[in-house]
């Protein structure tokens, strides 16, 4: 998929991995020049289960609310041809489970910097009413600085929205 144009602006460049909904690829904003994350649905998701659109688009809403140095920024939606993607902020430092592969332990202070800025991100999250519900190191991004970036919220809750107990159910029983 390397070297396609997203919205006439965004070109991918590499796969940078794959989720239960969609893969992620690194790629290029024509506009800016900056380097962007393309986080891209999986078509056959649509196709399996049909709740993984909203899901998807509720990802993006819930990180356009979240405007926090401590969470991963979406900068924009595209739909294009039946495909759809979010553009997001790359953060270029791999994740907290990449580097605890590498390095078994972290130093005390560290463990504590990474905790500290995770809340303060969740409680930002909260106080939108949004509820992340997949806290894991994987989806801890770390900045070339080390400093941490909540990711993917995908199965997000936001509080506040209309949704069906059976939409809720099969979003469940689908992961």
């Amino acid at each position: 998929m390397s070297a396609q144009l997203i919205g006439k602006r965004y070109q991918i460049q590499a796969r940078l991995g794959e989720g239960g909904m969609g893969t992620v690829y690194r790629g290029i904003d024509l506009h800016t020049n900056e380097i962007v994350a393309i986080k891209h649905l999986k078509p056959d998701l649509l196709v399996a289960a049909s709740q993984m659109l909203a899901r998807f688009a509720r990802e993006a809403e819930a990180l356009r609310q979240l405007n926090h140095p401590h969470i991963v920024k979406a900068l924009a939606s595209v739909e294009e041809n039946g495909h759809h993607y979010i553009i997001l902020e790359y953060v270029s430092g791999g994740s907290l489970a990449d580097t605890l592969r590498t390095d078994k332990t972290l130093p005390i202070n560290r463990v504590l910097e990474i905790a500290l800025d995770l809340s303060d991100g969740l409680t930002r999250a909260h106080r939108r009413n949004i509820i992340h519900r997949d806290i894991k190191p994987a989806n801890v991004l770390l900045a070339d600085d080390g400093a941490p970036r909540l990711t993917d919220f995908g199965i997000a809750f936001m509080r506040g929205k209309s949704l069906d107990l059976n939409t809720v159910v099969a979003e469940l029983l689908a992961e």
